[in-house]
């Protein structure tokens, strides 16, 4: 089995706090998708994967000199869950550091990189400095009764940091040699406020916190009192979440999308320095003469330094846009294979194949698109939503063309035909198949297809749409005769029917299982013809027609290529870090796009 390599990946966990990180070097960007590490070159776009966390990243952290990264991960309630220490260089896996229960809230090194600090969540509440010369624990104390939300270490002195979260601060100091950890709370008086993010000056004088409330607090570290209080008036919507410091100036941004900048000789804001983005800003960084900002929504945009250090205005360029919630669908318009559409959450996506920039996003607040396809011919985008609607939009406006209300409970599956540009079926999630002729202007009710009782999972049509075929939970698989509109055969099996596609000449039928199994059914009688055992459980598969090749996912993350014929494994594709459920070949069989519940969107080139 061969590796395939990857030509893009759509991906971004921009809601993770300080877990976008510049290179020294100036010329890499670390950031999280999912439970994976993406190291990127941002001159050649080059990237490097770091796999290894079986959960959700959830905090990460870069030694001064660059050479080790830290990542913490999320897991289950009582379960211990990592930190792992990483070579830049090699992107290997050092050592693992194992003590925290539930999650990592946040990790920091120490200046000379002699130390590393990390504090559990909230079902953890527990601090500890481990010595990166031995990878061992020191140290460690008990927070208290209150969430950490994040650590700075001093930047003189490296037996000395500071954590910070929900009403309080502490001020730390440990002795090595005898393993003693000492915490002492910064006291604020009245000033009680929830600590989102802070920065330290480098003369470890003056502590930066960005509150919940939308101030900005300034902390004498020495004395532990509050200092002065900045942005008093006109606060920034849902708190202060990202600080980053510029030239004697603080970038900061909120959790309503809001940028400002803070002259530290005043500690005024500069109101005409305010600016406005898509989602929660969790990440501002510097990376050479641009500031990179991330957002909660996977959005990642770029503004020149000048904009923190001059008077000259700017307006915020936007670079990436991903996915950060699980893929639902993926869909090619027939015979065009350089832009595809994706599902996710209440949005659809189209992008370019060949450079993963989003040209098109629609969204319907508020509610799930649970499958799309296209017209045969392109000139609709046809959607299944969780509201129970069919919704068609316009690929190139982005506009919506039709509404099919009512069409079933929720919309989980949809297919167009290939010849006649009226026919769509839908199933749903009560079992039902409808058949359906649409246009611009007029879209009538044929039939509805009775035979399943669980939610619908895949249906497909044969090429001259005279037979159709579906899938559903409750273990059947059903051949329609599209002439009569009735059953013609049914396969049963006792497992979950998850997906299902015509073979390469039609006269097979070949079904995935949540059971590990693919079956091959002769189309014209139903009887089975082969049956493999895979290395997952089945989510999707899908036919390339130029070859006699098709690709399969499951919830193993893996993209495997299969030969038709020989049934061998030709091709793996490892890069998703859950589970997969939608992947396509592009039409003209050069590409694989597969996307998983990471909300990474993966361009594979064969």
């Amino acid at each position: 089995m061969e590796p395939i390599a990857i030509k893009h990946l759509i991906g971004y966990s921009g809601y993770v706090p300080k877990s976008t990180i510049a290179h020294p070097d100036q010329t890499h960007l670390i950031y999280p998708v999912g439970a994976n590490i993406i190291i990127k070159n941002t001159i050649t776009n080059e990237i490097k994967m770091l796999k290894g966390h079986d959960n959700e990243i959830s905090c990460m952290a870069l030694s001064k000199t660059g050479t080790l990264i830290a990542s913490g991960q999320k897991t289950h309630i009582g379960f211990t869950a990592d930190v792992i220490i990483w070579d830049f260089e090699t992107g290997t896996e050092i050592t693992r550091l194992s003590l925290h229960k539930g999650d990592v809230k946040s990790i920091a090194f120490s200046h000379n990189d002699e130390f590393i600090a990390t504090v559990g969540g909230r079902d953890d509440l527990y601090c500890a400095v481990w010595d990166l010369n031995t990878y061992q624990a020191i140290a460690g104390n008990s927070v208290g009764g209150e969430l950490m939300r994040g650590i700075t270490f001093f930047n003189e002195d490296c037996h000395k940091f500071l954590t910070y979260g929900n009403k309080r601060i502490i001020h730390w100091s440990f002795d090595k040699n005898n393993h003693k950890l000492r915490g002492e709370a910064v006291q604020l008086g009245s000033n009680v406020r929830d600590y989102l993010c802070c920065y330290l000056d480098a003369a470890d004088r003056y502590l930066y916190l960005g509150t919940r409330t939308g101030d900005l607090f300034k902390v004498n570290v020495e004395t532990k009192v509050l200092s002065s209080t900045a942005i008093q008036k006109a606060k920034l919507a849902k708190g202060i979440t990202s600080i980053h410091h510029i030239d004697g100036k603080l970038v900061i941004g909120s959790g309503a999308g809001e940028i400002s900048v803070v002259n530290m000789q005043t500690n005024k804001r500069i109101a005409s320095k305010t600016l406005n983005v898509y989602g929660g800003v969790h990440n501002i960084l510097q990376l050479g003469n641009k500031i990179i900002v991330g957002t909660s929504i996977g959005n990642i945009y770029t503004l020149p330094v000048q904009y923190a250090t001059t008077r000259m205005e700017f307006e915020p360029e936007l670079t990436l846009t991903s996915n950060t919630t699980a893929i639902s669908g993926i869909a090619f318009a027939p015979g065009f294979s350089d832009i595809f559409a994706t599902s996710c959450a209440e949005q659809i996506r189209l992008c370019n194949l060949h450079t993963g920039a989003e040209l098109i996003r629609i969204m319907v607040p508020n509610e799930r698109c649970l499958c799309l396809t296209f017209t045969c011919d392109s000139s609709a985008i046809i959607s299944g939503w969780s509201d129970g609607k069919i919704r068609a939009f316009g690929p190139k406006s982005g506009k919506l063309l039709w509404t099919i209300n009512d069409a079933h409970e929720e919309v989980t599956a949809v297919c167009a035909g290939f010849n006649s540009g009226d026919l769509l079926l839908s199933g749903g999630s009560k079992g039902s198949v409808r058949v359906w002729r649409v246009s611009r202007h007029v879209q009538t009710f044929v039939a509805e297809l009775k035979e399943h009782s669980g939610r619908i999972t895949d249906l497909t049509l044969r090429s001259d749409e005279l037979e159709a075929v579906s899938t559903s939970a409750d273990g059947s698989c059903v051949v329609w005769d599209m002439t009569r509109l009735s059953r013609r055969i049914t396969m049963l099996e006792s497992t979950f029917f998850e997906t299902v596609s015509y073979g390469a000449t039609e006269g097979h039928i070949v079904c995935g299982t949540s059971d590990q199994r693919l079956i091959y059914y002769d189309a014209y009688n139903g009887s089975i013809i082969r049956e493999l055992k895979v290395p997952t459980a089945l989510t999707s598969l899908h036919f390339d027609h130029t070859e006699e090749d098709f690709v399969f996912g499951g919830t193993d993350s893996n993209v495997y290529v299969i030969d038709y014929d020989s049934a061998d494994i030709k091709y793996v594709g490892s890069a998703h870090s859950e589970g997969i459920n939608v992947v396509r070949f592009t039409p003209n069989g050069k590409y694989i796009v597969s996307g998983g519940n990471d909300g990474a969107v993966i361009v594979w080139k064969l």
